[in-house]
């Protein structure tokens, strides 16, 4: 028996399709791929409400079986519903809409596969995609689900929770990363306000950038400061972030280490930083950008500076960002030098000049 036998036999798919697993490869992430290679060849037509609704109308059994879709043929044993009731079809009629613009291609395979008959014929076989995309072979991509509440209340109706919750938590994740845009875009130093667009596009480089902010007047410490305050603006990871998030941190390894320092300071060289400039300051010198290009500089800055960063980073209360500062803190003691006042500690042997670095 074969490997996709094998897997026939789980998910209730009978001897195997025109497909085979490549060896030592996870049969899933296997079938996912063939998917996508069978999205990118698809001469199919659009995703088109008046198919589906042709369909529907010729509908007289639903079922609904647990474990999405592949090749057209619901990968699952689990019937989670299987009903002929006129009213339950009529239902489905009413709450099941698309959209006219098509929704992509989801990575994955669905939750859940719905199989509707007409008779003792299968008709069609759609396949679910967390609550709000509809795949079918009869479509090249998956049709985006209008209205989707409606319809999901219907299957939680039926007993399927599962598309509700999920809708629900991408919507919750939605509304997170919206107020992450918001807040990035509001924090942005205002010379760079008009330059936004282009700049979490990738189409604006780092040096236009930092001579759009020369146009200020401001000083280097005041235009670093802006900086970390703007790269510590969300509050929010400081690995995996959104792309978009790396342009204050792509501007800030330009400047000299002893600039970045005196950002974190007051009149006096005291350490005294709002808790955005902080966050930003631990968010740069604890990153991966950081560390390669500028790591031994770390080595630089005082214990108490350190310190300082690391206590931050405890107090957001998130275990990531005190792992990476702590790493980042062990690194530099690799290279450290005995501190002195202030927020720099005892001269290391200085890099050559550099004009990359302001």
């Amino acid at each position: 028996m074969s490997l996709f036998d094998s897997v026939g036999r789980l998910f209730g798919l009978g001897s195997a399709p025109s497909f085979t697993v490549p060896p030592g490869m996870d049969p899933m992430a296997a079938m996912m791929q063939a998917e996508a290679r069978r999205f990118e060849a698809s001469a199919a037509p659009q995703p088109n409400p008046e198919m589906l609704k042709a369909v529907l109308a010729k509908t007289t059994r639903v079922r609904i079986i647990e474990g999405g879709l592949f090749q057209g043929k619901a990968l699952g044993t689990d019937v989670r519903l299987d009903t002929s009731d006129p009213d339950d079809v009529q239902g489905l009629r009413d709450r099941l809409r698309i959209e006219v613009e098509p929704g992509g291609h989801c990575s994955c395979l669905g939750g859940h596969a719905m199989e509707l008959y007409a008779g003792g014929k299968i008709i069609a076989v759609f396949g679910l995609h967390h609550g709000a995309g509809l795949r079918w072979e009869a479509w090249k991509n998956d049709a985006k689900i209008s209205g989707a509440d409606v319809f999901v209340s219907w299957l939680q109706h039926h007993g399927i929770p599962e598309p509700f919750e999920e809708l629900r938590k991408n919507r919750h994740a939605q509304r997170i990363t919206m107020a992450a845009t918001n807040k990035w875009e509001a924090g942005a130093p205002a010379s760079l306000k008009p330059l936004l667009g282009d700049a979490s596009k990738g189409t604006l480089g780092t040096t236009e950038l930092l001579l759009a902010m020369d146009a200020s007047g401001d000083d280097e410490t005041t235009k670093a400061r802006q900086l970390m305050k703007w790269f510590g603006c969300t509050g929010g990871p400081w690995k995996g972030a959104p792309a978009y998030q790396e342009v204050p941190e792509a501007m800030l390894v330009k400047f000299r280490w002893q600039t970045l320092v005196e950002a974190l300071l007051d009149d006096d060289g005291e350490i005294k930083a709002e808790a955005m400039v902080m966050e930003g300051a631990a968010r740069l010198f604890s990153g991966e950008l950081f560390t390669k290009q500028r790591g031994a500089d770390l080595a630089r800055f005082s214990r108490e500076l350190k310190d300082a960063m690391l206590k931050h980073a405890k107090a957001s209360g998130e275990k990531a960002k005190v792992e990476l500062m702590e790493a980042a803190i062990k690194r530099a003691a690799q290279a450290a030098a005995p501190a002195v006042k202030g927020g720099a500690s005892a001269p290391v042997k200085p890099p050559d000049d550099n004009d990359d670095l302001l």
